[in-house]
């Protein structure tokens, strides 16, 4: 009987490695309890902290506002600001924090930090690193400190927080954070027992002196969190994950978040060629488990060329192969158990996260449709992505791009125009469904959501709120105790 067992090994290998990737790790999480550090229960003295807030043209003005969550007794504001926009340094300008600029945008945002570190980072025990959407609540930086002042914590040079999104009054951006809330609780339990922890480049403290003894960020890396890790593992100091709360904001719509997506696709595929000689297994593995992230993209245009044109069938094959299991006399589990992984999959993603999801309160329809939406925009942007790392791997020049923070508005046309690729790409599989109809039969699931894609992420925008007020928010440890722990 015609099949297409070469797609079929494809697709199976991407199924169990992410399963085995999510459960392996779910499992674990739920053995264990949160691991905090350390953490005094009041500061004898205030050592003096720099808040870094990092604007490229993307400056949003409700976190900008909102720059004063993040004081403390001794604390300074610097604006970095690599701004070409006038209208953007105007804003800047007016708010009565310290601005810097520099000459060109040279070293990516490690050059930025750089800049500053040579010129003020000796007069900070401590320095901030907030991103132009990142908002931190009232008393966020008191706890950091009590954290970093902990004697047990004078080998940890970066304390990153756990980010949290706050633009929830948009659809797309509130599914997009339902996925990272259950990422978080297994974070908190694993990261810090597996030493695993890489810096997440913003809402994250750092010890001065400590970056200064690495000679500062590497300016040759995109990501200069990751490059940062490492140059700190092989100096004797780590990286931890605390339980404190800090919001960031997820695109709004699919345009920036692909846009996002394809730049750290491509800055994990350059990370690659820095010095990891000396690293930890624990963050080599954590590194392989984000590149694959990103890598297996490409099985998603592999699996379904294969399958349209890996064999060929006809209807009277289809027909032919329907009467069979009619009579009893093929197996109907031997024949369908493509179409039956593909429509159990979802069901063994799904129901070992249903205790995790009752923990923090979480909708099962809610996270669902979530899970619907990630896989959509994992094959509405495959094609782009996939590119991005091609390009990534070939060239050593990059051209950092920041991510647009603006939720412009959105149509059906404009998300299948605005990747026009796919509709070639369609088309090629259509004509391979046609002379192969029963891969089609057999993969059918996952060729509709490959199809109605534009459709499904459409259909996920729109539905806005009034934005929250994060003013008086206290810290995570308080108001989300119960979730988190």
């Amino acid at each position: 009987m015609p099949g297409s067992p070469i797609s079929a090994g494809i697709f199976l290998d991407l199924l169990i490695l992410t399963i085995s990737f999510e459960l392996s790790e779910l499992l674990a999480a739920a053995l264990v309890k949160p691991h905090d550090l350390p953490k005094l229960d009041c500061l004898s003295e205030y050592p003096r902290v720099a808040v870094l807030y990092f604007v490229c043209d993307d400056l949003v003005p409700i976190a900008l506002s909102q720059l004063s969550g993040a004081l403390y007794p001794n604390a300074d504001v610097f604006i970095l600001d690599d701004s070409s926009n006038t209208r953007t340094k105007r804003l800047i300008d007016a708010t009565g924090f310290r601005v810097i600029r520099r000459q060109g945008r040279t070293g990516y945002k490690a050059g930025n930090l750089n800049h500053w570190l040579w010129q003020h980072g000796k007069d900070y025990k401590y320095f901030l690193i907030l991103d132009s959407d990142s908002i931190v609540p009232q008393g966020f930086l008191d706890s950091m400190i009590k954290y970093a002042e902990h004697p047990a914590n004078a080998h940890v040079a970066i304390f990153n927080s756990v980010s949290e999104c706050w633009n929830i009054q948009s659809r797309f951006s509130r599914h997009l954070s339902l996925l990272a809330s259950v990422h978080n609780w297994t974070k908190l339990r694993l990261s810090n027992i597996a030493d695993s922890v890489l810096s997440t480049g913003h809402n994250n403290l750092h010890r001065s002196q400590a970056i200064i003894d690495v000679g500062g960020f590497d300016e040759n890396f995109i990501a200069e969190d990751i490059s940062i890790t490492l140059k700190l593992v092989r100096a004797g100091y780590a990286s931890r994950l605390v339980n404190l709360i800090a919001y960031e904001a997820e695109p709004e719509n699919i345009f920036s978040y692909v846009r996002r997506t394809a730049r750290w696709a491509k800055q994990t595929i350059q990370i690659h060629r820095a010095n990891w000689k000396g690293i930890p297994l624990s963050i080599k593995f954590q590194m392989f488990r984000l590149t694959w992230m990103y890598v297996s993209f490409f099985l998603y245009p592999i699996w379904a060329l294969l399958t349209a044109w890996g064999t060929s069938s006809s209807l009277t094959n289809l027909q032919g192969m329907i009467g069979s299991i009619s009579n009893g006399e093929i197996s109907p589990l031997r024949v369908l158990t493509p179409f039956c992984i593909g429509v159990a999959f979802p069901l063994i993603f799904l129901l070992p996260k249903i205790p995790v999801l009752i923990t923090l309160e979480i909708s099962i329809i809610n996270y669902v449709g979530s899970c619907l939406l990630s896989l959509a925009i994992g094959f509405y942007s495959m094609l782009h992505v996939c590119w991005a790392q091609i390009m990534a791997a070939t060239n050593s020049e990059f051209a950092f791009d920041t991510t647009d923070k603006d939720n412009r508005s959105t149509t059906l046309w404009l998300i299948i125009s605005h990747h026009w690729q796919l509709i070639p790409f369609w088309l090629f599989l259509a004509i391979g469904f046609w002379q192969n109809p029963i891969s089609l039969f057999l993969s059918l699931l996952w060729v509709l959501i490959l199809i109605l894609a534009p459709l499904i992420i459409y259909l996920f925008h729109g539905d806005n709120h009034p934005v929250a007020d994060l003013t008086s928010t206290p810290i995570m440890s308080e108001v989300r105790g119960k979730k988190w722990s």
